[in-house]
């Protein structure tokens, strides 16, 4: 059902453009073009989608736990952080171990950074929806604070930080000249493995219970209050992990807002996927090529621009959204039509 409302949705927001005297084919058209019509095209649509797998299963799995993760931004933001920190203070260590280290405080930093948001859920009675977004706040802050203070690079134009060891990048993937590399491919090993413990492990069974049957599961002995600092940290850690396309894939650096609203586009990615982990591959490769694409309508269109592809996943998100009180409608529809035939 919610990838029928998404791509009805998707439908709708082409249509849309004729309002402005555009035709819906040729957008489209651009937008298929523009995402995978050349081997640069497609690679920096594969680039674009990476950090959205990450953001999306940590949304995903938040929504198992019956948590709603706002934070995913902040929490890529605060990955980002402890990942370059790391990285930077270990320079004299072996570049293998040392690389294994900043994927570990990656993971942690930013789990730990959503495991706030968790505890005062658990403890506190408040609502992880307030506290994430909150925190993102912080991160944002934090993350200026770095980029233009401490860690500044001077003989940069814009405020950036210095760069970290080559030894630290991912290989590339080669495609063209586009940035994708490989936290493509550990992004959806990370996704199967999500979707294994989520299926086949007691941990994964848990955080189910704790969104689905809260009640049920405490009279079997869960911890409801543990799962739900757990799942958020897990959330954060996935999120966190987005940020090392950037910073490990790409750039070696961090700069302010490099995380280019993939956590807050993570939330798309996970409604339209069902939160499957494995749907949510395709669901980031979906949304990475609507803003790949996009990039093209600004030259290619005369009234429609590359921020169309947010009417497209606001479109998404508010259908998506609605999707009960749409069910609702279509039933008793349906409902209406069966009596008059009886």
């Amino acid at each position: 059902m919610k990838v029928l409302l998404g791509v009805a949705s998707t439908i709708l927001a082409l249509m849309s453009v004729l309002v402005v005297g555009e035709n819906p084919l040729t957008v489209a058209r651009i937008l298929v073009v523009g995402s995978f019509g050349s081997l640069d095209a497609a690679g920096y649509t594969i680039y674009l989608a990476t950090p959205l797998i990450m953001t999306g299963l940590s949304v995903s799995w938040a929504l198992r736990a019956g948590l709603f993760n706002i934070g995913a931004e902040g929490q890529m933001a605060i990955g980002g952080l402890c990942a370059y920190l790391v990285g930077h203070f270990l320079k004299e260590l072996n570049p293998l171990v040392a690389s294994f280290v900043v994927v570990i405080a990656c993971f942690v930093g930013a789990g730990a950074w959503g495991a706030i948001a968790g505890w005062f859920r658990a403890k506190r009675g408040t609502h992880e929806v307030l506290i994430t977004i909150l925190l993102n706040y912080v991160a944002y802050a934090l993350l200026a604070f770095m980029v233009v203070e401490p860690f500044r690079d001077r003989s940069s134009a814009s405020p950036q930080t210095l760069p970290l060891s080559e030894s630290y990048r991912l290989p590339a993937l080669n495609i063209s000249d586009s940035s994708a590399n490989w936290m493509f491919f550990f992004s959806i090993l990370t996704a199967v493995l999500a979707w294994w413990i989520a299926k086949r492990t007691r941990f994964g069974l848990e955080q189910r219970l704790t969104g689905e049957a809260p009640e049920f599961a405490r009279r079997l002995g869960v911890n409801l209050d543990n799962n739900q600092i757990a799942s958020l940290f897990v959330a954060g850690g996935f999120a966190g992990m987005a940020s090392l396309n950037f910073l490990l894939g790409d750039a070696l650096y961090l700069k302010e807002n490099f995380m280019s609203g993939a956590g807050f586009f993570g939330i798309a990615v996970a409604l339209i996927s069902r939160a499957n982990p494995v749907l949510i591959i395709f669901s980031a490769l979906f949304f990475g090529a609507l803003t790949k694409g996009a990039i093209d309508l600004d030259i290619d269109t005369e009234n429609v621009s590359k921020d169309f592809s947010f009417v497209i996943q606001a479109l998404i998100i508010l259908i998506l959204s609605s999707q009960s009180g749409i069910s609702h409608w279509l039933g008793s529809l349906r409902n209406r039509f069966v009596k008059r035939k009886v």
